[in-house]
């Protein structure tokens, strides 16, 4: 990362089409301008780490559902493919009889 000091009215070049200035200091915050070409999209770094969270969360909970739904049951050394989600109850026909219930 580079680091700059800048006073207000001071600018930053980056590449050929970009500017920045420091527009003013007030305390801690720090008012900048950016010149940029329509096609560069600017965001705010908390608002874009904030959007790739909610993203990652998305995604992960659409996986755990995917993997539940697709989940292997392994019953007394038999496999049984299911197709149910978290809270289905499996029905007694696709289920082998209990070990513990037949003794």
């Amino acid at each position: 990362m580079l680091v700059l000091t800048r006073n207000v009215e001071q600018d930053i070049q980056i590449g050929r089409d970009i500017r920045i200035r420091i527009l003013s200091v007030n305390g801690r915050q720090v008012q900048i301008g950016i010149d940029a070409p329509r096609e560069i999209t600017i965001y705010r770094g908390e608002l874009l780490d904030a959007v790739r969270e909610q993203n990652a969360a998305a995604a992960s909970a659409a996986s755990a559902d995917s993997s539940l739904r697709n989940a292997a049951v392994r019953v007394r050394g038999t496999t049984l493919r299911t197709l149910y989600t978290a809270g289905d109850t499996v029905p007694s026909s696709k289920m082998p009889p209990d070990p513990i219930a037949s003794e």
